[in-house]
């Protein structure tokens, strides 16, 4: 069976709360606690700042990683404009020596060329 306590659970809790308080007092009065605090608060410092930095370094490769991307995007778009131009010369050069070829045979389109044929060769066939 339960007993009954004596002293109200609250009364209790007060009494464990007051000595919580006057022990985290006593720490906090004490140099080493002092000390301890501000060691926490430096190295908080430290990490805050070695934070800012990498982060700050992260955007600075994120940067160049993508200005190195665009610039390697413009090469190969200019390539490409290379390839296509050099194409397209290739084709023209092709076509304007297919036109001098053409030209030069129609010239010559009526015209047979000269053929002596000898009189010994065809007298065998009269």
């Amino acid at each position: 069976m339960r007993q009954k306590l004596k002293v109200p659970i609250s009364r209790l809790f007060a009494g464990l709360i007051e000595i919580f308080v006057a022990e985290l007092t006593r720490r906090e009065a004490s140099p080493s606690y002092q000390r301890q605090l501000e060691e926490e608060q430096e190295r908080e410092r430290i990490e805050a700042a070695q934070k800012e930095r990498d982060e700050q370094e992260w955007l600075a490769r994120e940067a160049r990683a993508q200005q190195e991307w665009a610039e390697e995007q413009r090469r190969r778009e200019e390539t490409r404009q290379k390839e296509i131009e050099t194409q397209r010369q290739i084709r023209a050069d092709w076509e304007r020596q297919k036109m001098t070829e053409q030209t030069a045979e129609s010239s010559q389109v009526g015209k047979t060329p000269f053929v002596k044929v000898s009189r010994t060769a065809g007298a065998g066939y009269q």
